[in-house]
């Protein structure tokens, strides 16, 4: 039964109106007919989709066209067209619109075949038709998530269109409207293309079902359990609304939805224990935009990432374990600290429910999770058939647990010499979701079972329509915003534009993998600030992740950090949509609450940067154990010490040098090098120790400042210390001719080209690397340039010069042998290229990769 602490969880502050922004957050509340139709619209919508994801046969490109026609519908009869307009009635303009928006749609899925077939030679009837779709999605893009996507695509579509008045170094020959058009609307290259293809699989099958996880009460319970865990604890409901929004994010598949979900019971109670309203707000966007990042779900995109890269759902899923568990570590870090400094203290114990009956007394609505764990990761169904059965299960679930706690606390109740149907009541009362907790506390008490067992179906039969409608409402934003970015990535593929995008980042980061890193999350986080996280990965993977690979990044981990930083936009100001949600509910500023998120979530902004320059942490090659688990310590004390350097506290108060030492320590803890994470953690335990100084002198005679002197001291330490470990850890090239033996120091992610020209053929090969922060050489391209033979006839036919793609393989060690006919060079950088002298008669030469402090301790 529900205990007077449960209400205290569940209830307290709960009452006050929320203000949510966001995905799908402006649109219509309905009633009467209209209302019932648009619910039936929605419902069957989630229903056709469930149908086809595990029993129907439609060809794909007719399940787009479907799919589009259900979203373009429903936007114009849920969103108005401006935010200030009625939401409690529909215009008769908007009821004309979703019925003409949908025609576009519909021809499609009746006459693809044909216009397939009459490909080149379009009639007017299929340019108008185009049209109409184009400027009905443009436009229900606009009202579903903002202008941002939108004017995006239009000028994608103008510089289509005006290619030949480009620059040089993105022009191109320009296209025609109807060519544009016909690329775009009777082919799947554009508007039904993949990201489409992705919204009306993938994403809505699992929006859908975090939709009906929601209604099954499950995010009331994870809150209640990790409350009771945590509550307690120095912070301990910040604390617990991390947990309990990650967990909850998992499955989830919108970092806003999440945010509106959990906040309204983890914000008032951060409130009542001593956060500021900005301050919980910020925790709970963190949290949940960290959710994203936690498998198995990870907001969809991870059924996204099979799709474009074609890697095994289990490979990525179990490649973002551990970035997630980092980032989690780095929230709740920077959450102790907050509470240490503010001195927040927890829910006293007393008024928090025992763990253990927490855990048991709802258990089963966690069993769709784990069973769609088990068939997406053991069982190894589809994505879809996966989702497929879930979603029943979630449903089953609810009904049969809801009616076998109900009859066991009545009979229990019974037992006990009390009012079995009073315990009923009660039962029904904490099985239902918060949400339709309030609307029925009005209702009659219970007088016999078959009014039991009726209000108990009622109840089920209502959670799982409203549950089908929330999916397909939460749902066509994204399938929006998807469809969108078809148009976007249909021009990419039209203009070429992709290889220029790659040119241009290659250009401005000067082949630098770090500043191409830079600008790749720059644009992540600028694309994310008015775009769904999926459409923003569709769209910054199609055009900067090959740029990453093309400069020696895994193709995992290129994705993944893209991914990573297209989800940080959401806590990221101005805009930061999750915490405009929170705002709302914390009743904060949006944006004191949006840099309050940013705060919290500053370790996820570095963990893609470990990735890429250590893929280990992604589980990708041959892993040793002894290594993974040194970075994942090494990693847990860096956010750490980041969380330190954030808060400015860790035994007390930390002035401005300790706060700068603390980040240089973070900074040496999370690069792949045991001696500089030895580094890391001299240079905290110095911290440490001046921390227990600085403690020590409060207690006895109250603070004292350090004097000037030892302030001078330890700030040319701070400085010192962390410049000559990384100087000793830089990559140090050593060439062995034989007869002599020379070496220059370089720095991680500079070039290095060996070129070798061959006498007889008159071929010029070059391998270029590039030098990696493990001390070693990454194969990224091989370019032949020839003056006579040697090469194939097309290559010929490109001015002599064919140029192959690197394996990204890696190479500590490259031995080398000439001819009598053959020259040799090795080039750093921009340098003028150095021509190898091996020993005559021998013609051996050896490149060696090693870190400068391996010169003076070899061993």
């Amino acid at each position: 039964m529900p205990t007077d602490r449960d209400q205290t969880m569940t209830q307290q502050d709960t009452k006050a109106p929320v203000s949510v922004a966001g995905e799908g957050a402006d649109q219509r509340q309905v009633t009467g007919l209209v209302g019932l139709t648009i619910m039936v619209i929605a419902v069957s919508f989630s229903l056709f989709q469930l149908y086809q994801s595990g029993i129907g046969l439609m060809p794909a490109q007719n399940l787009r066209a479907v799919h589009l026609a259900f979203v373009l519908g429903l936007i114009f009869l849920l969103f108005p067209a401006f935010s200030g307009m009625r939401k409690n009635r529909i215009p008769i303009i908007d009821l004309f619109l979703a019925a003409v928006a949908i025609a576009g749609p519909l021809y499609f899925y009746f006459y693809f075949f044909e216009m397939v077939m009459r490909a080149g030679a379009e009639t007017t009837f299929d340019f108008a038709m185009g049209v109409l779709t184009i400027v009905a999605l443009l436009e229900a893009t606009r009202r579903a998530i903002g202008p941002v996507l939108p004017v995006l695509a239009i000028i994608f579509m103008l510089y289509a269109f005006f290619g030949a008045y480009m620059p040089d170094i993105i022009g191109h020959r320009g296209y025609s409207a109807e060519r544009i058009v016909r690329h775009l609307y009777p082919t799947t290259e554009g508007i039904f293309g993949i990201p489409l293809a992705v919204a009306s699989t993938f994403v809505f099958l699992f929006v859908l079902f975090g939709a009906v996880m929601q209604r099954t009460g499950v995010s009331d319970y994870l809150t209640r359990l990790a409350m009771a865990g945590l509550g307690s604890y120095q912070g301990g409901p910040a604390k617990s609304a991390v947990l309990a929004s990650a967990m909850m994010g998992s499955f989830s598949g919108s970092s806003t939805a999440n945010v509106a979900t959990t906040g309204t019971l983890t914000i008032p109670l951060m409130k009542r224990v001593g956060f500021s309203p900005a301050s919980a707000g910020g925790v709970e966007t963190a949290a949940s935009t960290t959710g994203q990042f936690v498998p198995p779900v990870m907001g969809a995109a991870a059924f996204v990432m099979v799709e474009m890269t074609g890697i095994p759902y289990v490979q990525i899923i179990t490649a973002a374990l551990l970035p997630a568990i980092l980032d989690l570590a780095g929230i709740l870090f920077c959450v102790h600290m907050h509470a240490k400094k503010m001195n927040i203290r927890g829910i006293p114990r007393e008024e928090l429910p025992p763990v253990l009956p927490t855990l048991l007394s709802q258990f089963h609505l966690l069993i769709p999770v784990l069973g769609l764990i088990f068939m997406l990761v053991i069982a190894n169904f589809t994505p879809t058939r996966s989702a497929f059965f879930a979603i029943p299960l979630a449903l089953l679930v609810s009904l049969v647990a809801r009616n076998t706690i109900i009859v066991y606390r009545a009979l229990r109740t019974q037992a006990n010499g009390g009012d079995p149907f009073a315990g009923v009541q009660e039962a029904l009362e904490k099985e239902r979701s918060s949400v339709a907790r309030e609307k029925a506390a009005a209702r009659e008490p219970l007088t016999s079972w078959r009014q039991t067992i009726t209000r108990t179906w009622a109840d089920w039969g209502r959670d799982l329509v409203h549950g089908l409608a929330d999916g397909a409402r939460q749902a066509i934003p994204i399938s929006a915003a998807c469809a969108t970015a078809g148009i976007i990535i249909g021009i990419i593929t039209l203009t070429g534009l992709g290889l220029r995008m790659q040119s241009i980042l290659l250009l401005l980061s000067g082949g630098e993998l770090w500043a191409a890193l830079v600008f790749t999350a720059i644009g992540s986080i600028i694309l994310g600030l008015g775009v769904p996280t999926t459409a923003n990965y569709i769209i910054m993977a199609t055009l900067m992740a090959p740029a990453l690979i093309q400069l020696g990044v895994p193709p995992l981990a290129a994705h993944m950090f893209v991914f990573y930083f297209g989800i940080l936009a959401d806590t990221t100001p101005p805009v930061g949509l999750g915490a405009y949600v929170a705002a709302g509910i914390a009743r904060a500023g949006p944006i004191r609450t949006s840099l309050e998120g940013f705060k919290f979530s500053i370790t996820a902004f570095i963990i893609p940067f470990m990735f890429v320059y250590n893929p280990t942490l992604l589980l990708i090659g041959d892993v040793q154990i002894f290594e993974l688990g040194w970075l994942v310590i090494s990693g847990l004390i860096g956010v750490y010490a980041l969380s330190v350097m954030k808060e400015g506290w860790w035994l007390t108060r930390a002035n401005a040098i300790e706060r700068i030492a603390m980040t240089f320590a973070a900074i040496l803890l999370i690069q792949p090098s045991f001696i500089v994470d030895l580094a890391g953690f001299g240079l905290m335990g110095a911290v440490l120790l001046w921390q227990f100084q600085k403690v020590r002198s409060e207690a006895r005679h109250g603070y004292t400042p350090p004097t000037r002197s030892a302030q001078i001291a330890m700030g040319v330490g701070v400085v010192t210390l962390p410049a000559v470990v990384l100087t000793m850890t830089l990559p140090v090239v050593t060439v062995d001719e034989g007869v002599r033996t020379w070496s220059r120091v370089v720095l991680p992610g500079s070039r290095v080209t060996l070129e070798h020209v061959h006498s007889v053929e008159q071929t010029r090969v070059e391998d270029r690397f590039q030098v990696g922060w493990r001390a070693d050489l990454i194969h990224q391209r091989t370019v032949s340039r020839s003056l006579g033979a040697g090469l194939p006839a097309d290559a010929r036919a490109r001015d002599g010069v064919l140029t192959t793609r690197g394996t990204g393989e890696r190479f500590t060690a490259i031995p080398m042998r000439f001819d009598a006919n053959s020259a040799a060079t090795i080039q750093f950088g921009g340098d003028e290229p150095v021509e190898f002298a091996p020993a005559e008669g021998s013609g051996r030469v050896e490149l060696r990769v090693n870190r400068l402090w391996e010169r003076f301790w070899p061993w």
